[in-house]
């Protein structure tokens, strides 16, 4: 089975926002497995997959918001 990368934007359980956290995975579901591993009670504020050309270009919606504005 070919495995991916999946991106995700959390906001930690100490409330600290980590922008950009890359997993290489079967699926995003098993990516959000690793993720709460390595970050348990954290919440996913946004994710992407790094294959897809149209999320490569806006990770969250404060990306999409930057680009709308400026």
């Amino acid at each position: 089975m070919q495995t991916g990368k999946f991106g995700f934007r959390i906001r930690a359980n100490n409330g600290a926002i980590i922008e950009r956290i890359l997993i290489q995975a079967q699926s995003e579901e098993d990516g959000r497995a690793k993720l709460f591993r390595m970050y348990p009670r954290s919440e996913i504020l946004s994710t992407w997959n790094e294959g897809d050309p149209v999320t490569q270009s806006f990770k969250s919606f404060e990306d999409l918001a930057d680009l709308l504005n400026g």
